[in-house]
């Protein structure tokens, strides 16, 4: 790109001089030749951006804006440590205060794909104290039921189940992505099944609206859904005073607010002059489900909601657990072997458990029972590439 490309990203707030840019599109071009045999019909689905647009980019007549500069380089430097940009993990570069994770002189981080980490939203005081009581219980060995390890999130995703359950609660309970909610709803649903306990397991689609909620709901339990919203909603309502039910939403994160707020009031129905025959529900789902609720321009719509919810936040795996799952398979760690590995997990036990086969493999190859950097760096690298 010339210099008018330059002065327009400099216009645009990035500090890319014009050997910088060029040098951005010799490696965009060198990768384009030597993957994929110069077809940029083939690169733009990695990159992310049009075949027309890289090409004009690499010959100095287009100039890109700010996020599509930042998105162009997150790929390649994932290309060039011979991963592939995907939901989990991006590598961003940065100048000032980056950290070189991969050990080859490029300061690189990683960052979730599941967004910017926030603040977790305050948890409600019953929540608090049931986390408090899994907490100072001593770690014991993880049991692995079938591929299941049970995780202090898992567990604490358990007693706020069985709270919910017992009274009769709407509870919201958030994780982020690899925090095993999914998992744990269907091995809290099975155990459940096994001593008899009636437990719905629901799973929403980002195209759900409200029409969709209420069939769902309607099949699930058993009642005809030929009559039109209004009277399916009924038919629910009396079915569930009739046999109360503990109902787990997952993927909650994606309902609309009407859809929330037709749940909260299918409760508060069921609860009307029969606290007895009141059912728990449960909406799981990503730490978005708050913003939605919490929204101020929501005040009036969720309202009730607020009031009525109780919420809790699943927490990150700890380095205590991380430590007694890789003793398990009778493995010595390093230490910066280890702490890469928490890096790169960023507290989420899914990712972890996507690692770990990857690291057998190495480990069994190298005939070795120690954990080291380079290892863990190697399996990451073939995790991210498969």
């Amino acid at each position: 790109m010339g210099s008018t490309a330059a002065a327009g990203l400099k216009d645009a707030g990035i500090s890319w001089d014009a050997p910088r840019v060029k040098e951005l599109q010799e490696r965009i071009q060198r990768i384009v030749n030597t993957r994929y045999g110069g077809k940029w019909l083939h690169a733009e689905k990695i990159f992310g951006m049009s075949r027309n647009k890289l090409a004009l980019f690499c010959r100095g007549e287009y100039h890109l804006s700010v996020v599509a500069f930042d998105s162009l380089l997150n790929a390649i430097q994932l290309i060039e440590h011979g991963l592939k940009p995907n939901g989990y993990t991006q590598m961003i570069h940065h100048e000032t205060n980056g950290e070189d994770l991969m050990g080859d002189g490029d300061q690189l981080t990683i960052v979730r794909g599941f967004g910017v980490h926030e603040e977790p939203p305050q948890m409600s005081g019953a929540a608090r104290e049931i986390a408090e009581q899994v907490d100072a219980e001593p770690l014991r060995k993880i049991r692995r039921i079938e591929g299941f390890y049970e995780t202090r999130a898992v567990k604490l995703m358990f007693r706020l189940l069985d709270f919910t359950a017992e009274e009769h609660l709407i509870t919201v309970i958030v994780g982020r992505t690899g925090f095993s909610k999914t998992e744990s709803l269907e091995e809290y649903k099975r155990r459940a099944d096994e001593r008899g306990a009636s437990v719905l397991l629901l799973e929403c689609s980002v195209n759900h609206q409200t029409y969709d909620l209420i069939h769902l709901i309607a099949r699930a339990i058993g009642v005809s859904t030929g009559s039109k919203a209004s009277i399916v909603q009924q038919l629910i309502i009396d079915e569930l005073r009739a046999r109360p039910r503990l109902l787990l939403i997952d993927e909650a994160d994606v309902l609309p607010v009407r859809a929330l707020e037709t749940i909260r009031y299918i409760w508060d129905q069921c609860r009307i002059g029969r606290h007895e025959h009141c059912f728990g529900v449960a909406l799981v789902g990503m730490p978005r489900i708050f913003h939605t609720i919490e929204n101020p321009r929501r005040q009036g719509d969720l309202q009730q909601l607020r009031r009525r919810m109780m919420r809790a936040t699943l927490p990150p795996i700890s380095i205590e657990e991380l430590k007694t799952v890789l003793r398990a398979e009778d493995w010595k760690v390093e230490d910066d072997g280890l702490d890469f590995i928490m890096r790169v997990i960023d507290g989420s036990f899914g990712i972890f458990v996507m690692l770990l086969p990857h690291m057998q493999r190495i480990m069994r190859h190298k005939r070795t029972e120690i954990v080291t950097k380079s290892i863990a760096t190697e399996a990451w690298k073939r995790c991210m590439s498969s």
